[in-house]
């Protein structure tokens, strides 16, 4: 029955959903296995079962007590519930098991950043892109959190051109790529990802979505008039530009 079960929950969620039932079944009447818990506990996870996920995960470390997987996912449940601390204890516990696991510093980032703690949260994704260097979902958190909280948009920049080398889909990625071109003064690279981002999502520049820049220019115009000419007049500068200028 468990065979069957580990080919089925390959499938798809329905499956895996119909197949639980099925597995607790085979718990009560065979011995315990710590990989049908742990399997268990994913799915409950992923169906928003906190406490279900939380109790079989339990299962798993009382049967075999060095299951990493185990440790870091009973955190991911404890984040769920705010319970940061304690998730922190389970995250320890899992680096003694093994240290070199990047899923963990991964999930012990995401803890950190839902705790409010971005700044060390950065040193621990970092730590996870030490050993899986192309992790799409890590270069993309590291590149906000260098975007929002260290506002360094150099380096955000480069770790959303990185999350886009490696996922060339990833249109958020490239929406923010865009921001961090903006700040960077950067115009035309700005607009140029922009535009990228609009036809990655489906639509068709300048039939779905047309680009339009709110330059201010109205007290430059003013300035014109009071001067007597026509056209848009830069005072700090002492420069009168046409409106086709403007444009250009």
């Amino acid at each position: 029955i468990l065979g069957v079960g580990e080919v089925k929950m390959k499938r798809s969620e329905v499956d895996r959903e119909k197949l639980s039932p099925m597995m607790q079944q085979y718990l009560d009447i065979k011995d315990k296995n710590p990989e049908t818990y742990l399997h268990l506990g994913i799915l409950q996870l992923k169906k928003n079962n906190i406490i279900e996920a939380i109790n079989n995960f339990k299962k798993v470390i009382e049967l075999d007590k060095k299951n990493t997987k185990a440790y870091i996912l009973w955190g991911c449940a404890l984040t769920e519930l705010k319970n940061y601390n304690l998730a922190y204890e389970l995250y320890k516990q899992a680096k003694k098991l093994d240290e070199n696991d990047p899923d963990l510093y991964f999930k012990w980032g995401i803890t950190l950043i839902k705790d409010n703690k971005k700044g060390y949260a950065i040193n621990y994704l970092k730590r996870a892109l030490m050993y899986d260097i192309e992790n799409v979902e890590v270069n993309f958190l590291l590149g906000i959190l260098y975007m929002e909280e260290k506002q360094d948009y150099n380096l955000a920049r480069d770790y959303f051109i990185r999350t886009l080398e490696l996922d060339s889909q990833y249109t958020e990625a490239r929406h923010y790529l865009a921001y961090c071109y903006y700040k960077l003064k950067n115009y035309k690279l700005s607009i140029f990802n922009c535009l990228k981002a609009i036809k990655k999502a489906g639509y068709v520049p300048k039939k779905d979505i047309v680009l339009a820049l709110d330059i201010a220019s109205t007290e430059m115009y003013e300035a014109a008039k009071k001067e007597g000419k026509d056209g848009y007049y830069f005072w700090k500068t002492n420069i009168l530009k046409s409106k086709e200028e403007m444009i250009e």
